[in-house]
């Protein structure tokens, strides 16, 4: 080695042990700024890593990182000598950008370097290095089919290499790009499979996720059936908001095991105390969706909403009481706790909420007459805002318990966007308007139905009957 190229090494490998020798990220970022200029691209990549690292331990918001003008210089600098980064550095600067947030739109021909340096050398990336790539492709918001498609080749190579958190994350970043990879994902359960009781808390939460967000139910079948026995025989050690995200995960696939239910009915009941209010509703909205009704579990649901209710928000508000009604469950205690916390949040209800809690209520026949006047006051505002089955819920619900003006405002809202209403729905529709001052909504629903050649079936053909007859209005 020439006497000159010996001394640029030496420096480097200087300015490497002074960068890992930093403790905090900003200790770097000063380094960046008085000797930056002498850094060569292992310097760059390492430095960028290590800011990230540091900031990923200490669990701080990146923001103040990234605006400082030395973090400014790093990228700059690392954006210029990306081609000679080795392949490790285009992995870990993929995965240092990701982890400070960086936003692609700010730096946009770092990130394009970073997509084409990525491109040209995927097939020399190790397991984690792909894993990384694609996780940060992901949490960037990057769209690259063509990166994407590389990746999954060279992942279906090394798969056997993968650990656990490798595995969760490649699944999880082909989940939420969508983009279809379906030898990868057939290929990750069969590697995943034999080690599930290796997977972390947050490791299998993330796998299950990914199978669920990728819709295809049938052929992982095998995969959910395995995770649902491990799963069931770990409840006592998962923490309460992995057993709920992975049950979250069941029913968002309309996967049913019902070993796996019993299991997590077992744990809430045994140890209900590490219950947040977002995992309770969530456990309630999967249970109702699955259909599983366990009373041992609905019990102890109930008892929660009493503890619980002052820390739901309104989507949790409205998950539980659509849950419990889905259920056919009356708890008359809960029930009056979910309707104050709905009357304390009126105002911050977004309309699925409003609708859920009021058809959540007139279903199980629980009248809390405040609730329904309260929310009849939402309602009077807020309907134009309303979709075709938001407003059918409302409508139902307050036909027998809500205030003239409400119903007035729904029928309104329901006139002008006839056209969005199926069949079922316009039937329901005239059902709760089924009253002379509605007489001109039915009409326009009639002409509807005739419009579109529905074919009814003959409880509805007798239900629509009734609602004309009720509202002076001809059927034919």
């Amino acid at each position: 080695v020439p006497p000159t190229d010996r001394r640029v090494d030496r420096a480097a490998v200087q300015n490497n042990h002074k960068i890992c020798a930093c403790d905090r990220a900003e200790e770097i970022l000063s380094l960046v700024g008085e000797i930056g200029h002498t850094f060569n691209e292992v310097n760059l990549a390492t430095a960028l890593h290590r800011v990230a690292k540091h900031c990923k331990r200490s669990r701080r918001d990146s923001a103040p990182l990234l605006a400082r003008p030395e973090m400014e210089t790093l990228l700059t600098m690392a954006t210029a000598r990306l081609p000679d980064f080795n392949v490790q550095g285009v992995s870990n600067a993929f995965w240092a950008l990701a982890t400070l947030k960086v936003a692609p739109e700010n730096h946009p021909e770092l990130v394009a370097q970073l997509r084409t340096v990525a491109a040209g050398r995927v097939a020399e990336f190790q397991p984690q290095g792909l894993a990384n790539t694609a996780w940060a492709c992901a949490t960037l918001g990057i769209q690259d089919p063509a990166l994407m498609e590389q990746l999954s080749l060279s992942c279906l190579k090394s798969l056997n290499a993968f650990n656990t958190q490798d595995l969760a994350n490649v699944a999880w970043a082909f989940a939420t790009v969508h983009h279809t990879a379906d030898d990868l994902f057939t290929a990750i359960a069969a590697a995943a499979i034999p080690q599930l009781d290796q997977f972390n808390p947050q490791e299998l939460s993330n796998i299950v996720w990914s199978f669920k967000a990728r819709r295809q139910p049938q052929q992982d079948a095998k995969f959910f059936v395995a995770v649902a026995e491990c799963a069931a025989t770990r409840t006592g050690a998962l923490p309460m908001s992995a057993l709920v995200n992975l049950v979250w995960s069941f029913a968002s696939a309309g996967v049913t095991h019902k070993g796996f239910l019993e299991a997590v009915t077992n744990a809430v009941v045994g140890r209900s105390g590490g219950m947040t209010a977002q995992d309770l509703a969530t456990l309630l909205w999967s249970a109702a969706t699955l259909k599983y009704r366990d009373e041992r579990l609905l019990e102890a649901a109930g008892s929660l909403i009493l503890r619980l209710a002052p820390e739901m928000t309104g989507h949790d508000i409205s998950n539980a009481v659509w849950a419990l009604a889905t259920l056919r469950y009356r708890h008359r205690a809960a029930l009056d706790r979910l309707a104050e916390e709905a009357l304390a949040q009126r105002a911050r209800l977004q309309p699925q909420a409003v609708s859920n809690v009021l058809w959540g209520f007139a279903t199980v026949g629980h009248a809390h007459k405040e609730m329904f006047v309260g929310l009849g006051e939402v309602l009077i505002t807020q309907a134009p805002r309303y979709n075709a089955a938001q407003i059918v819920a409302s409508a139902t619900a307050m036909s027998k318990h809500g205030s003239p003006e409400a119903m007035a405002a729904l029928a309104s809202a329901a006139s002008q966007i006839l056209p969005n209403f199926n069949p079922n729905a316009l039937v329901t529709l005239a059902d709760s308007f089924a009253a002379p001052q509605y007489a001109g909504l039915l009409r326009e629903i009639r002409s509807r139905l005739q419009e579109i050649g529905a074919r009814l079936a003959q409880r509805q053909e007798a239900m629509l009957s009734q609602a004309m007859a009720s509202a002076g209005v001809d059927a034919c």
